[in-house]
């Protein structure tokens, strides 16, 4: 995304945030948030593989 439009246009991004900008960024924030759950789905998934392969090595 180019923010040079904004800059050039005198806009205080500080103050004056674009929309397009907003939705973007909550865009990318809620990508990473599924990107996280999805890690801890198969950290969790492997660590009971594991977890039940070390007990049918023991039987």
């Amino acid at each position: 995304m180019d923010g040079s439009q904004y800059l050039n246009s005198g806009w205080n991004l500080s103050k004056e945030f674009p929309q397009e900008y907003r939705e973007k960024i909550f865009e990318c924030v809620e990508e990473e948030k599924h990107k996280q759950a999805l890690n801890l789905i198969n950290k969790e998934d492997t660590k009971d593989k594991e977890e039940l392969a070390k007990k049918n090595q023991r039987n």
